[in-house]
């Protein structure tokens, strides 16, 4: 792989930086996504044949997403944990993750890594909110 990205794709506040590699018989996309420079998630996607994706890095970037959104849910509920003694009363953490879920960043990287640019969530991250 090389040192420096292929693409760098700016979403507000966030920048998706991507490259490409090819192996023998294989190759993939690795993804990086950042939050004012700081690396939040990494996807590493390795494909063996044809891919069927809109544009190029798009699976590799709504992964990278994915991730981000599952990291937060795992800070959220340690720190969640550790305020009721080490354990959670029934129902934290469904709420959790159906919060997190819907948060108007995590639904703004999603439209921007699909396209739609018309939505709230995605007029919201790139207002920078």
């Amino acid at each position: 792989m090389s040192t420096s990205p292929i693409e760098q794709k700016q979403a507000g506040r966030y920048t998706f930086l991507c490259w490409g590699w090819r192996e023998a018989g294989r190759w993939g996309h690795e993804v990086r996504l950042l939050d004012r420079g700081r690396e939040v998630a990494r996807s590493r996607i390795r494909y063996y044949n044809r891919t069927w994706e809109n544009y190029r890095f798009q699976t590799a970037m709504m992964d990278a997403v994915e991730r981000f959104k599952n990291n937060n849910i795992k800070i959220t509920l340690e720190t969640k944990r550790e305020q009721f003694g080490g354990r959670l009363p029934r129902g934290v953490k469904y709420t959790t993750e159906k919060t997190i879920d819907a948060d108007e960043t995590i639904q703004g990287l999603r439209d921007y890594v699909n396209g739609h640019a018309g939505t709230v969530a995605y007029k919201l991250l790139m207002a920078g909110a």
